[in-house]
Protein backbone atom coordinates (compact mmCIF):
# COMPACT_ATOMS: atom_id res chain seq x y z
CA UNK A 1 0.00 0.00 0.00
CA UNK A 2 2.82 2.39 0.87
CA UNK A 3 4.40 1.72 -2.54
CA UNK A 4 1.13 2.70 -4.27
CA UNK A 5 0.91 5.95 -2.31
CA UNK A 6 4.55 6.84 -3.14
CA UNK A 7 3.93 6.05 -6.80
CA UNK A 8 0.82 8.26 -6.93
CA UNK A 9 2.68 11.12 -5.22
CA UNK A 10 5.52 10.84 -7.74
CA UNK A 11 3.08 10.87 -10.66
CA UNK A 12 1.37 13.99 -9.32
CA UNK A 13 4.74 15.71 -8.89
CA UNK A 14 5.63 14.79 -12.47
CA UNK A 15 2.38 16.22 -13.81
CA UNK A 16 2.95 19.54 -12.06
CA UNK A 17 6.66 19.81 -12.91
CA UNK A 18 6.40 18.34 -16.44
CA UNK A 19 9.10 15.83 -15.65
CA UNK A 20 9.30 12.19 -16.52
CA UNK A 21 8.55 9.72 -13.75
CA UNK A 22 9.49 6.12 -14.30
CA UNK A 23 8.56 3.29 -12.00
CA UNK A 24 11.18 0.57 -11.88
CA UNK A 25 8.96 -2.47 -12.12
CA UNK A 26 11.77 -4.92 -11.43
CA UNK A 27 12.59 -3.54 -7.97
CA UNK A 28 9.46 -1.47 -7.21
CA UNK A 29 11.52 1.70 -6.66
CA UNK A 30 10.40 5.06 -8.00
CA UNK A 31 13.01 7.13 -9.80
CA UNK A 32 12.61 10.54 -11.36
CA UNK A 33 14.44 11.80 -14.40
CA UNK A 34 13.64 15.37 -15.24
CA UNK A 35 13.07 16.09 -18.92
CA UNK A 36 14.80 19.21 -20.15
CA UNK A 37 12.49 21.83 -21.65
CA UNK A 38 13.30 22.07 -25.35
CA UNK A 39 11.87 23.83 -28.39
CA UNK A 40 11.37 21.47 -31.34
CA UNK A 41 9.25 23.49 -33.80
CA UNK A 42 10.10 21.18 -36.72
CA UNK A 43 9.80 17.81 -34.94
CA UNK A 44 6.41 16.31 -34.03
CA UNK A 45 6.56 13.22 -31.81
CA UNK A 46 3.99 10.41 -31.54
CA UNK A 47 4.33 7.33 -29.34
CA UNK A 48 5.16 5.12 -27.46
CA UNK A 49 4.18 2.43 -29.98
CA UNK A 50 5.06 -1.25 -30.22
CA UNK A 51 5.92 -3.09 -33.43
CA UNK A 52 4.83 -6.52 -32.24
CA UNK A 53 1.71 -7.93 -30.67
CA UNK A 54 3.44 -9.41 -27.61
CA UNK A 55 2.06 -8.05 -24.37
CA UNK A 56 4.64 -6.32 -22.17
CA UNK A 57 3.68 -7.42 -18.64
CA UNK A 58 6.45 -5.79 -16.61
CA UNK A 59 6.56 -2.43 -18.37
CA UNK A 60 5.96 1.19 -17.43
CA UNK A 61 6.67 4.19 -19.59
CA UNK A 62 6.29 7.93 -19.97
CA UNK A 63 6.33 10.12 -23.08
CA UNK A 64 6.36 13.81 -23.91
CA UNK A 65 6.89 16.12 -26.87
CA UNK A 66 10.66 15.63 -26.68
CA UNK A 67 11.31 12.42 -24.72
CA UNK A 68 10.31 8.87 -23.98
CA UNK A 69 11.33 6.55 -21.20
CA UNK A 70 10.54 3.14 -19.81
CA UNK A 71 11.35 0.72 -17.02
CA UNK A 72 10.97 -2.93 -17.84
CA UNK A 73 11.67 -6.53 -16.98
CA UNK A 74 11.64 -9.33 -19.53
CA UNK A 75 11.13 -6.82 -22.38
CA UNK A 76 11.04 -8.53 -25.78
CA UNK A 77 10.11 -6.62 -28.91
CA UNK A 78 10.41 -3.04 -30.13
CA UNK A 79 9.06 0.15 -28.58
CA UNK A 80 9.36 3.29 -30.66
CA UNK A 81 8.54 6.95 -31.09
CA UNK A 82 7.49 8.29 -34.47
CA UNK A 83 9.20 11.63 -35.20
CA UNK A 84 7.83 13.70 -38.09
CA UNK A 85 10.48 16.17 -39.22
CA UNK A 86 9.28 19.10 -41.37
CA UNK A 87 12.68 20.24 -42.72
CA UNK A 88 16.34 19.14 -42.80
CA UNK A 89 17.98 19.78 -39.41
CA UNK A 90 20.47 18.59 -36.83
CA UNK A 91 18.91 16.48 -34.09
CA UNK A 92 20.68 15.88 -30.78
CA UNK A 93 19.59 12.64 -29.12
CA UNK A 94 20.57 12.23 -25.45
CA UNK A 95 20.04 9.01 -23.58
CA UNK A 96 20.52 7.45 -20.17
CA UNK A 97 20.20 3.67 -20.43
CA UNK A 98 20.67 1.16 -17.61
CA UNK A 99 20.50 -2.53 -18.55
CA UNK A 100 20.80 -5.14 -15.79
CA UNK A 101 20.13 -8.20 -17.97
CA UNK A 102 20.18 -8.75 -21.72
CA UNK A 103 20.84 -6.20 -24.46
CA UNK A 104 18.90 -3.14 -25.60
CA UNK A 105 19.39 -1.89 -29.15
CA UNK A 106 18.72 1.80 -29.84
CA UNK A 107 18.05 2.64 -33.49
CA UNK A 108 17.18 5.86 -35.31
CA UNK A 109 15.89 5.07 -38.79
CA UNK A 110 14.16 6.85 -41.64
CA UNK A 111 10.83 5.90 -43.23
CA UNK A 112 12.60 3.48 -45.61
CA UNK A 113 14.12 1.55 -42.65
CA UNK A 114 17.61 2.97 -43.31
CA UNK A 115 19.50 3.26 -40.03
CA UNK A 116 20.74 6.78 -39.27
CA UNK A 117 22.21 5.39 -36.05
CA UNK A 118 22.30 2.06 -34.24
CA UNK A 119 23.87 1.06 -30.92
CA UNK A 120 23.62 -2.09 -28.76
CA UNK A 121 23.83 -1.58 -25.00
CA UNK A 122 24.28 -4.32 -22.41
CA UNK A 123 25.16 -2.25 -19.36
CA UNK A 124 24.96 1.47 -18.65
CA UNK A 125 25.21 4.17 -21.31
CA UNK A 126 24.78 7.91 -21.02
CA UNK A 127 25.61 10.17 -23.95
CA UNK A 128 24.41 12.82 -26.40
CA UNK A 129 24.89 12.37 -30.13
CA UNK A 130 24.08 14.78 -32.97
CA UNK A 131 22.61 13.50 -36.22
CA UNK A 132 22.18 15.26 -39.53
CA UNK A 133 18.60 14.71 -40.66
CA UNK A 134 18.96 15.36 -44.41
CA UNK A 135 15.31 15.33 -45.44
CA UNK A 136 11.89 16.07 -44.04
CA UNK A 137 9.80 12.98 -43.37
CA UNK A 138 9.06 10.38 -40.74
CA UNK A 139 11.82 8.92 -38.57
CA UNK A 140 11.60 6.25 -35.89
CA UNK A 141 13.53 6.17 -32.63
CA UNK A 142 13.40 2.51 -31.61
CA UNK A 143 14.37 0.50 -28.56
CA UNK A 144 14.56 -3.27 -29.15
CA UNK A 145 15.06 -5.90 -26.49
CA UNK A 146 15.01 -9.66 -26.13
CA UNK A 147 14.19 -10.70 -22.56
CA UNK A 148 15.86 -7.48 -21.38
CA UNK A 149 15.68 -5.94 -17.89
CA UNK A 150 16.43 -2.27 -17.22
CA UNK A 151 15.38 1.25 -18.08
CA UNK A 152 15.93 4.03 -20.58
CA UNK A 153 15.36 7.75 -20.83
CA UNK A 154 15.80 9.29 -24.26
CA UNK A 155 15.33 12.94 -25.26
CA UNK A 156 15.76 14.70 -28.61
CA UNK A 157 16.40 18.34 -29.36
CA UNK A 158 16.43 20.26 -32.61
CA UNK A 159 19.60 22.34 -33.02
Amino acid sequence: MRHLIYTLIAILIAIFTQSCVAVNVASNKVSEIKAKTVNNPHVLAKGTKFSNNKEQKKWSNSTGDSYFSANFAEFSGTAYMELTVSKPLILRVSHNINISSGTLKMILEDSKSNAVFSKSINGDSKESIQYQIPDSGTYYLKMTGNDTDGSYFCQWEEL
